[in-house]
Parts: structure tokens; sequence; C-alpha cells
């Protein structure tokens, strides 16, 4: 459960900085992710998250 929380909160924070118009070598120094992760929760869908937390 905890884990995906880390993820939810991880993927708004990354989608409020994409809507920012940050890049994603931007949000890797702001957030300290690799850019593999940045590019995985930029990519993510709304849906598949909001699935993945119902099944808490």
């Amino acid at each position: 459960m905890g884990s995906q929380l880390k993820r939810l909160t991880m993927y708004s924070k990354v989608k409020n900085l994409f809507e920012k118009g940050l890049s994603i070598s931007q949000i890797s120094c702001t957030t300290k992710l690799d850019l593999s992760e940045i590019w995985r929760n930029g990519k993510m869908r709304e849906k598949s998250l909001i699935d993945s937390v119902k099944n808490l």
C-alpha cells in the first residue's frame, strides 16, 4: 500500500511539472528521479493509475 501511495504522489508531482512546461531533464533535477522514471510517470495514463489504486 505504501508503494502505491508513493507512486500516486510521484505521478501527481511529475504531471504537474509537465503541465507547467518543464522538460524531462528539468523535472529530473527538481525531483531527483531518473529520466526513465519521469518518462514512465509522464506517459502513465490516469486510468491505469486509478485502477492500480482501486486494488488497494
